[in-house]
């Protein structure tokens, strides 16, 4: 059993941090920054550092796909190569798994800020 004065100082800890919680900003949404390329089939490019998700999205369909488990290193390797679409059929597609996600609308925004 707590003692009263182990009580009062953990109600007290515990005000302290609905304090902290309650001052603290909001927490904003990940956003991954879209690059636009110069390719026949890729719109963008974009990578998350801190999940290594690599999202590319293609011209054709619009669709996303999204390749978990990225290293930094083929992503830059990627956004340098001469030839995106052979880039990416030879170093990312079989070699990551991904997901897809058909006829997203992106923000017009997100894309100009890319831009920047």
């Amino acid at each position: 059993m707590l003692s009263f004065k182990e009580l009062i100082l953990m109600y007290l800890q515990n005000i302290w941090n609905y304090f902290l919680d309650a001052i603290q900003p909001p927490k904003k949404e990940p956003v991954m920054k879209l690059i636009p390329i110069e390719s026949s089939i890729i719109e963008s490019i974009g990578y998350d550092e801190e999940t290594n998700i690599l999202a590319v999205i293609f011209l054709k369909n619009r669709s996303v796909y999204f390749y978990p488990g990225v290293p930094q290193e083929v992503y830059d390797n990627f956004v340098a190569a001469e030839s995106k679409g052979s880039y990416l059929n030879e170093k990312i597609k079989g070699a990551y798994s991904y997901f897809k996600l058909e006829g997203v609308q992106l923000d017009p925004v997100v894309l100009d800020a890319a831009k920047e």
